[in-house]
């Protein structure tokens, strides 16, 4: 199984971080890759905001049992202020290595096009390329994975990831 993005979100996500790398550390789980950010959208009132916050990671070992019981468990993790995540998603991922080049990854999300890219995280340099994983809703991996070859943006198979764990 390729590798897949867990996306978490969270509103007043102050320190849940924190208690969310714990639950991984907990579990004997690897973080590979991790990004994230906060943002701000209109609450309820008038002039109210909200700070939401959303995380996109890659764990190891990432077998559909693991994950599965990783996500169950982050949908039960109590946050501070008696708060959970409001959403915890996996979605598959498609891992990308981009040429050093300006402009390689805008000429790959420009390929997928109208498609929605709900989770990016980048996985780090190798071999002078930059190695990116894009989550996608289910149904949309098999025509973006079909945009990107078209854009002759490099896909790497999963075994590829791999080789260096199981070498011949």
């Amino acid at each position: 199984m390729p590798h897949q993005v867990i996306k978490l979100t969270a509103e007043g996500s102050v320190g849940d971080l924190a208690h969310i790398t714990d639950l991984v550390k907990d579990k004997g789980l690897n973080i590979v890759a991790i990004g994230g950010g906060e943002g701000v959208i209109p609450g309820d009132e008038p002039n109210e905001f909200v700070e939401v916050g959303v995380i996109s990671m890659v764990v190891e070992p990432d077998d559909e049992e693991t994950t599965d019981d990783l996500v169950d468990a982050l949908r039960e993790l109590e946050l501070d202020n008696n708060r959970h995540l409001t959403d915890v998603e996996v979605l598959p991922g498609i891992h990308i290595a981009l040429k050093p080049v300006v402009g390689e990854l805008n000429r790959a999300v420009v390929a997928i096009g109208n498609i929605n890219i709900r989770g990016i995280v980048t996985l780090g340099d190798f071999l002078s390329e930059s190695h990116v994983l894009l989550g996608f809703a289910s149904g949309d991996v098999e025509t973006a994975e079909e945009r990107l070859r078209q854009a002759e943006i490099k896909i790497v198979p999963y075994e590829a990831e791999h080789e260096e764990e199981n070498p011949a």
